[in-house]
């Protein structure tokens, strides 16, 4: 999943730290500061320290998210933890931390109940096998998938709970609600719609402000999103309405900040009339759409 961010940190664990002995916190590490008497190597894992501290702010700045205190906490303890004179042991350690960090993430942003145990289970059995890239690469592929169905599931049940007791209509597994009825041409599978969309909150607010005046043309019955091919089959040309989705059936494990994985979002769809339909020549042409569900989590 997020696992990117580890690994400048982990490296600079690796080179800064010697051999661990317990936890440490910010005040347990004597201060070091660059003087002219400043040893190369004293030098060269200052700065190395130095660049890990302006990324964790870049990131801080850049994602209103992050705990900082904790973030602090956690670099601290890796380099307490890492043995600069045992690299297989380092190896060993930022492999779990991953794994930790798969597992927290799928528990936390996509309501899962993983446990270490588990985890731990299936290393101990895996180590226990012959090494074999393709069997490693089909329990990934075996792995991912079963996240994005489990992950699907979830979302299922997210949006069911959310619509129970609202005027909702159900087609298939996507509940929807027409706003407006169309008064123009049905939209046939197969042929197509131009439709304007919009992702809000369940309170109205946009989450992407001005996308829903953009016009996109969209073949019915074959769109990218698989809402969209249930719910636009039963409409007519200037029909408003709108679909339950969830953050991770729109944008996968890729979700912007602003966007939370099991909340319920709110798809707005217009059905534009061909003859509403800005030309070529107008500034308001149509654009080739670009709304599709990015593959959910990856390993």
């Amino acid at each position: 999943m997020k696992l990117k961010k580890l690994g400048i940190f982990a490296a600079c664990a690796l080179i800064l730290t010697g051999c661990g002995e317990g936890k440490k916190g910010e005040g347990d590490y004597k201060e070091v500061k660059l003087n002219k008497e400043t040893t190369t190597t004293d030098s060269i894992a200052y700065l190395v320290g130095n660049m890990a501290g302006i990324q964790r702010q870049y990131m801080a700045k850049n994602d209103s998210t992050i705990d900082a205190k904790a973030f602090d906490e956690g670099f601290y303890a890796g380099l307490s933890l890492a043995k600069m004179d045992n690299n297989h042991y380092n190896q060993g350690l930022l492999m779990g931390l991953q794994a930790a960090m798969q597992m927290a993430d799928m528990n936390t942003n996509y309501k899962m109940a993983m446990t270490t145990d588990a985890v731990a289970s299936g290393y101990k059995a895996g180590i226990k096998q012959e090494p074999n890239e393709q069997k490693a690469g089909d329990i990934q592929l075996q792995a991912t998938n079963a996240m994005n169905n489990a992950i699907i599931k979830a979302s299922e049940k997210v949006v069911s709970d959310y619509a129970k007791g609202k005027d909702y209509k159900k087609e298939g597994n996507v509940y929807y609600k027409e706003k407006k009825a169309g008064n123009g041409a049905k939209l046939a599978i197969g042929s197509q719609a131009h439709v304007k969309m919009n992702l809000l909150d369940t309170k109205g607010k946009e989450i992407m402000p001005g996308s829903g005046e953009q016009v996109n043309p969209v073949m019915v019955g074959q769109s990218p999103m698989p809402q969209l091919d249930k719910v636009l089959p039963l409409l007519k040309e200037g029909a408003v309405v709108e679909i339950l989705t969830t953050g991770a059936e729109i944008f996968g494990n890729r979700t912007p900040q602003n966007v939370k994985p099991m909340d319920v979002y709110v798809i707005s769809i217009e059905t534009v009339p061909a003859s509403e339909v800005p030309t070529a020549e107008t500034p308001d042409a149509a654009k080739p759409a670009t709304p599709g569900t990015p593959e959910n989590a990856e390993m």
